[in-house]
């Protein structure tokens, strides 16, 4: 009897003889047939991911810790702890509150006793089908998070191995992860003050540093130490697996009291000038909340303000991410947050950046982006599913055209269900025109634009060039691709 021939082999089939034909008759460069090769096979998906899933990609840049673990690993760890789940809205619970809710049961319990009950924790933990059920990729990404918090805490170092060993089989070689330790940042709450005043235009600067020695007065010095313990605990208990692993801290945008949200800021730049394992501060949260709007220039000025205190101290910055019909953003929103981020806060990397044709200064911040080396992290699949951009909105050609560095992303693996070989197949897409040069220079950003060391930037960079030379060498001799 003659088995039908598996699927994926037919693709393999086509590609070991693609090969062959690349390499058996013309004399030219490794560099010359990899680009024919590349050109070749852009137009067959499948050994395009086949491709690129070997291929070497340096540094994944925009990297939410949190954002990372699929939904799966999050409920192992929800049933281990003994949590409980709201079953109306699907929320992790400690159990000494869910006592009081008569909607929350054991997660244990729950997935046991119901057969729907696994499916529907991942479809509300990640955007998993979001379209076939009808629901707004926007909403359902930014309320996934405080969905699942709970299964994060205290698994941070078991996590960050698990994700160290996923980038290593992705052959990623560094990782730029965003992270934070929540009780810290729970301290840090009780010593910000609730009534303190940051909106007077004119004595902006004068009352930050009034709240900056408030901060210091009421033991800030004292958070910052245990923050940088506890960032080296959870870096020297994480296998890292081969991976070069550096984290990067945060201030979130989005609460009620801008006083806070200088605290967290201040931690975390305090946190960067004292520990090797923390390279930069960021912000997160959706900067189209009503909030974030409304303190846009605010934040940026505390940017600005720390970044004079702390001028070694690199800066990342959500920026540009927003969409029409998406969140409370308006027209006016759109025209210069992009251009605040990088000329006042001084952001030397701007994370999304989707809005950037529309502000009113675009080409001019383009140009001071260029000249400056201020580059642009691009996350493709999280663009499409928050801000149902694609091929035809979206502006990564106007950046690459721009000569703006470019750096693709995962932002968030576990909630959008995808990896950076993916990324790269939709670049593809996005920019057809892209050689297979064009796209080992993007991949050399990754390590570029890192916020490393010189020594340790210097040494993979040379890493990823080797890497680079092995995978197109075994390609040509049609070696250990799959």
């Amino acid at each position: 009897m003659t088995l039908p021939m598996p699927k994926g082999l037919l693709s393999l089939l086509f590609f070991y003889l693609l090969l062959s034909g690349c390499v058996s008759t013309k004399q030219v460069s490794q560099t010359t047939e990899i680009e024919r090769l590349f050109a070749q096979i852009k137009s067959d998906s499948v050994t395009l991911h086949a491709f690129f899933s070997k291929m070497p990609k340096g540094g994944d840049l925009h990297h939410h810790a949190s954002g990372t673990p699929y939904a799966e690993q999050y409920i192992v760890n929800a049933k281990s702890d003994g949590l409980w789940v709201d079953t109306l809205n699907y929320s992790l619970q400690l159990p000494k509150i869910s006592d009081s809710n008569r909607h929350s049961v054991s997660i244990t319990q729950w997935t046991n006793d119901k057969s729907y009950a696994k499916d529907s924790l991942i479809n509300y933990w990640s955007t998993r089908n979001y379209k076939e059920r009808g629901l707004d990729g926007h909403q359902l990404f930014f309320s996934s998070f405080g969905r699942f918090k709970h299964a994060f805490i205290g698994h941070e170092a078991a996590l960050l191995s698990a994700m160290c060993q996923k980038a290593q089989k992705d052959h990623i070689s560094y990782l730029e992860t965003m992270i934070r330790v929540a009780n810290i940042q729970d301290s840090i709450a009780q010593i910000a003050p609730s009534n303190f005043n940051l909106t007077t235009q004119e004595s902006r600067e004068q009352r930050l540093e009034r709240l900056y020695q408030t901060l210091k007065d009421k033991g800030m010095d004292t958070w910052v130490n245990a923050n940088v313990d506890s960032l080296a605990s959870y870096y020297n208990n994480t296998n890292k697996n081969g991976i070069t692993l550096r984290f990067q801290t945060y201030g979130i945008r989005v609460l009620d009291n801008p006083a806070l949200t200088f605290a967290q800021l201040l931690l975390g730049f305090e946190t960067a000038q004292k520990s090797p394992y923390l390279v930069g501060v960021n912000f997160v949260a959706p900067e189209d909340h009503p909030k974030a709007l409304a303190n846009y220039d605010l934040h940026m000025a505390m940017f600005a303000f720390l970044g004079k205190k702390f001028p070694k101290v690199p800066i990342a910055i959500h920026a540009g991410e927003l969409a029409h019909g998406k969140g409370a953003a308006q027209n006016d929103d759109f025209k210069d947050h992009i251009e605040k981020a990088v000329r006042m806060a001084g952001a030397q990397r701007i994370g999304h950046g989707v809005g950037i044709l529309e502000e009113e200064n675009a080409q001019e911040t383009l140009a001071y982006m260029r000249k400056k080396g201020i580059a642009v992290e691009i996350n493709l699949r999280s663009n499409e599913v928050i801000l149902e951009r694609n091929p035809k909105n979206h502006p990564i050609r106007a950046y690459w055209k721009a000569g703006v560095p470019v750096c693709i992303s995962t932002d968030d693996e576990g909630v959008l269900r995808t990896d950076l070989t993916a990324q790269y197949l939709l670049l593809t897409q996005y920019l057809p025109e892209l050689g297979y040069a064009d796209i080992k220079s993007i991949v050399l950003n990754g390590i570029q634009y890192a916020f490393l060391e010189p020594r340790v930037k210097k040494e993979l960079l040379q890493k990823l060039k080797n890497d680079f030379t092995r995978f197109e060498k075994d390609i040509l001799s049609a070696k250990a691709i799959y």
